[in-house]
This record gives structure tokens, C-alpha cells and sequence, in this order.
């Protein structure tokens, strides 16, 4: 159901440019070079000041200071990686170099080229540490050969110039440490890309795990918002309709708003008749819906649709299209339905009605929607219930209030065929008067009204010639009037109950008086004696045996 705003969930995208282990390699690499840098721009200083302070050839003076600064600039600019480390194994092969050329084989030269051929496996390969080895070996060579035939001479004067057999051998002990140290530099290498590969196994496994939880976050956070979009919709449609007490609006308030609000095209209300056999559509929200209430349109049990299952099972019945959105769907004048959700409305176990909803789009209505709207169609159940019960309550005090006062008109008819009462008040006093046959034509007519009969009236006429009543003396009067036909009618009730009381006491006395005669005779008189004792009896006759005259009691006379 369209209920909340439409989110977009997230997609794991594949890592751009190279993998998480060449990522971690380059960033530990990155890392290693420039403290190498920052070391090397500290040591260097000191090593520039001494070259100065020693008293070194001008040429070795300008190459140390050249160097130093391109060593500040390097360490200090944003520069390419390769471009940055290239230029530091630079520094050290000329260094290097610039140690043969100045003590030969004898200086520090071997250190150098030892520590170039490291650094080039560290900052790259043990392929770069390899290519360092030859290029290291070229150079020792070239430069030896040079100072070994005389066309170089060592600028250091302290140091001889030696013979090949120092010169090899000096090469050979270097290879060999060289050799050393790259096949432990390779191995070590080998089991940090093993630990490096696991860490990325393991980094690659945890953003695999972080997007599926991301995607299960998303639909989870999805399904509570439809779900609380649900339950606003459905909380609003209760207030609505709470006070809504006739059950055509009702109804059409319901399937508009449940449209509305739920984002569903057709919402219809069927309510059954008496056997619960057929569902007769009372409200439906889409245009076709509005067609079928017109003409009358029901379902009757075991029609095979959404409407009949619920009938016949008392349960919700729920259903999914798969396809394309233009199939038909359950019934054919609704093509559009792709889901459907059918619930009955049950009051008090007794089935009353069907509530059914039909959207276009498929999976609309989930098991949680479908708990949601329970919710909601037991409450519309319970409103077309209190309704119903509402209009039949009043249907049975309007015909109370009828009887009520059909039993009131009688009851005061009889009263007033025996006596006829009126009195007039004037300034002489109070006096008794005959009832005028016809309604004064003078002064103001107040009726006297008991339940909405008329059993009396009261006429007032002013002191003076002209004037007129005012609001206040009507409102007096008329309240007057109220309570004057209330006290009526307790005087009368309290004198028919005086009366009734009067003839339940005769007759029991009677009743006792008869129980003590022990024979007809005796019994017979003494209902004639007590008989004749009540009021207005003249004369009274008690006969045992066949009667000729009449099967029935006479009143007359």
C-alpha cells in the first residue's frame, strides 16, 4: 500500500580502480616512504653541514646541496608516488656513487648500494630489488675499472686505489649480504602479502556483510515505515468515522477515505442479509465500484471470488497477480486489480458484512498490512453495529413516545367524559366555570400539554387595554404551563392509585368475610350485605342456577 514516501535502497557497488590488497599494500608503502623522506631530510641536513664543515671538493659541495633541496621538495610537494620514491633510490645510488668515485672500494659506498638495493624492494619489488643489484654491480664495476686503469683518480688521497683482487672480492662479499638480505626481504614480503591478503579476505567479507545488513536495514526500516503509514492512515480513518451515526454514510465515508489514505483504487463494503447467504455492495470508492452499487450488484456464497470465500469461511481471504499490470484480475469489471484483500465484519462472532480492497500493483498487501486492516474493519464492523443498534433504539422510543401518548389521550379522555374541571381567577376571586365550547377569542391561549397531548389549556388577559407580553413573562408562562400539566397528571395518577388501593382493600376485606360462612346460604347473604354496602349500590341479587338473561354481566342501571 502506498502509504509513506518511497525510499531507495542501497546498492553495493563494485570497488572502482584497483583491489582492497593493492589499496593496503600502497597505503603501508605510502606511509614507509615518506617517513623515509622525513628521515632522510633530517639526516641529510647534518650530512650537507659537515660536507661544508670538512672541506670536501667544491663539485662534491654543489651536488650534496643540489640534492639536499630536491630532497626538500620531493618530501614537501604532493607528488606521485613512484615519481617520489624513484628519486629517493636516486639519491642513495649517488650517493653511493659519489662514495666510490671518493674512497673507492674502500668507503661507503657498499653500504649505500646495500642500502639501495633494500629500499628498492621495500618501496617496489623484489624484481626492483634484483634490477638494483645489477644496476649496483654495473656501476661498481664501471667505476672500478676506471680507477683500476688509471683514468680516475680517488679524490681522497688518504685511500689507495687497490688492486682487482680487493675489488672483487669487496663486490662479491657485498652480492652475497645483497643476496641475504633480498631472499629474507622476499620472504618477508611473501608472508606480509599472505597476512595482507587475509586482512583483505577479511575487509572485502566485512563490507560484503555491511551491505547485505545496510540492505536489511533499509527493507527492515521500509517495512516500519509502511507499516506506521498504515496504522496513521487507519487511526485517522477511526476518527473520522466515530461520530458518523447513519450507516449509508457511514459506509461511503469509509471505502473514500480507506482509497484516499491507503492508496488503493477500489475499496467496496458489502453487507449481508438475514440468512448471511448473500452480500449485497452498499458504498465502493472506484467509478466501476459506483456502477455495481447502482445496479444492485451481490454475491451470494460459493460464487468462487474473494467476496463468496469469505462468506462461506468466515476468514480473510488474500491474492497476488503476477504479469502484466493490464491481465484481468478476479472480477471482470475490475481489469486493473493485480492484489486483493478480502476481511469480513464480524460483530460478536456473527458475521455482518465484507470489506474488500483491490489494488493494481502486485504484493501490495503483506501479512502485517493484512493484521493492520483487521484492526480496522472490526472497528468499521463495530461502528455499523452500534449504528444499526442506535436507529433501532430510537425506531423503538419514537414508537414508545407513540403509544405513550396514544395511552395519555385515552387515559385523560376518560378521565374528563366524568368530570369536566375549569376555573377562572379575576380580581372578584376564584370561581368554577363550564368548559367554553370553542377557544377564547380574547387574551393569550396557553395549552396544557402531557407527552404530546393536549389536556387542558390556560388563558391569561392583560390588566391594561394595550400593551404587549414581553419574553420574559411568555418564557414564565410557558414553564408554568409545564409544570402545571405535570402536577395534573400526578394528581390523577395519585388519585387512581388511591382508588385502586381503596378496591384491593374492599375486596379483601369482602374476601376475608366470605371465608368465615360455612354454608351457601350463609355465604350467599354475606355477599349480598357486603355487596350492597359499597357506594352507589342500590340494590344487589345473588342468583345460583341457570340464567335466562344474559350470558354476560349488565352494567345498566
Amino acid at each position: 500500500m502506498n502509504t509513506t514516501r518511497q525510499l531507495t535502497p542501497p546498492t553495493p557497488s563494485e570497488p572502482a580502480g584497483p583491489s582492497i590488497e593493492t589499496r593496503v599494500s600502497g597505503t603501508w608503502r605510502e606511509r614507509f616512504l615518506r617517513s623515509m623522506l622525513i628521515g632522510a631530510s633530517i639526516v641529510g641536513f647534518f650530512a650537507v653541514v659537515s660536507t661544508f664543515l670538512t672541506g670536501r671538493p667544491p663539485i662534491f659541495l654543489i651536488f650534496y646541496s643540489i640534492a639536499y633541496a630536491i630532497l626538500l621538495v620531493i618530501t614537501l610537494a604532493r607528488l606521485p608516488y613512484w615519481f617520489k620514491a624513484g628519486f629517493l633510490l636516486f639519491i642513495i645510488f649517488a650517493i653511493g656513487v659519489s662514495g666510490l668515485l671518493e674512497s673507492g672500494i674502500w668507503g661507503y659506498a657498499r653500504v649505500f648500494f646495500l642500502a639501495f638495493i633494500v629500499m628498492a624492494g621495500l618501496l617496489f619489488s623484489p624484481a626492483a630489488a634484483r634490477n638494483a643489484i645489477i644496476i649496483s654491480l654495473l656501476a661498481t664495476a664501471a667505476i672500478g675499472w676506471l680507477i683500476l686503469s688509471g683514468r680516475y683518480l680517488i679524490t681522497n688521497p688518504e685511500v689507495s686505489a687497490g688492486d682487482p683482487g680487493t675489488w672483487i672480492s669487496g663486490v662479491v662479499g657485498n652480492l652475497l649480504l645483497a643476496v641475504v638480505i633480498i631472499t629474507g626481504l622476499n620472504q618477508f614480503l611473501v608472508e606480509f602479502r599472505n597476512a595482507q591478503r587475509a586482512s583483505a579476505q577479511s575487509l572485502q567479507q566485512l563490507e560484503v556483510e555491511r551491505s547485505q545488513l545496510e540492505h536489511r536495514v533499509f527493507l527492515r526500516t521500509q517495512e516500519l515505515e509502511q507499516r506506521t503509514g498504515t496504522l496513521r492512515a487507519v487511526a485517522y480513518i477511526a476518527r473520522q468515522i466515530a461520530d458518523i451515526q447513519d450507516v449509508p454514510t457511514l459506509l461511503k465515508q469509509v471505502v473514500q477515505l480507506a482509497s484516499d489514505r491507503l492508496g488503493i483504487y477500489h475499496v467496496a463494503i458489502f453487507l449481508l442479509d438475514s440468512p448471511a447467504r448473500t452480500a449485497f455492495m452498499q458504498a465502493a470508492s472506484s467509478e466501476a465500484g459506483r456502477l455495481m452499487v447502482e445496479r444492485g450488484y451481490q454475491v451470494q456464497a460459493g460464487a468462487g471470488n474473494g467476496v463468496a470465500y469469505v462468506l462461506e469461511n468466515k476468514k480473510a481471504f488474500r491474492m497476488t497477480r503476477s504479469g502484466d499490470s493490464k491481465s484481468p484480475g478476479t472480477d471482470p469489471e475490475l481489469p486493473l486489480t493485480r492484489s486483493q484483500l478480502t476481511l469480513p465484519l464480524s460483530v460478536r462472532g456473527n458475521l455482518i458484512g465484507v470489506i474488500d480492497f483491490q489494488s493494481d500493483r502486485s504484493q501490495a498487501f503483506s501479512e502485517e498490512d493484512a493484521g493492520v486492516l483487521e484492526t480496522m474493519s472490526d472497528q468499521l464492523a463495530a461502528s455499523v453495529d452500534n449504528a444499526r443498534l442506535l436507529n433501532e433504539t430510537r425506531a423503538i422510543v419514537t414508537q414508545l413516545q407513540v403509544l405513550t401518548s396514544k395511552d395519555t389521550r385515552a387515559t385523560w379522555q376518560e378521565f374528563l367524559r366524568k368530570r369536566a374541571p375549569a376555573y377562572q381567577y379575576s380580581p372578584s376571586g376564584i370561581k368554577a366555570i363550564p368548559v367554553p365550547k370553542a377557544p377564547l377569542k380574547k387574551g393569550l391561549r396557553f395549552p396544557l400539554r402531557l407527552r404530546g397531548q393536549e389536556i387542558g389549556a390556560i388563558t391569561l388577559q392583560r390588566r391594561e387595554a394595550e400593551g404587549s407580553w414581553g419574553e420574559r413573562e411568555l418564557d414564565l408562562i410557558e414553564k408554568v404551563t409545564s409544570q402545571v400539566a405535570l402536577a395534573l397528571d400526578n394528581s390523577r395518577l395519585l388519585e387512581e392509585s388511591r382508588r385502586r388501593a381503596f378496591q384491593e382493600q374492599t375486596v379483601g376485606e369482602i374476601s376475608a368475610r366470605l371465608g368465615r360462612s360455612l354454608d351457601i346460604d350463609s355465604l350467599l347473604q354475606t355477599a349480598a350485605r357486603e355487596l350492597g354496602a359499597l357506594p352507589e349500590v342500590s340494590e344487589v341479587s345473588v342468583i345460583i342456577g341457570e340464567v335466562n338473561s344474559s350470558s354476560g354481566p349488565s352494567r345498566s342501571g
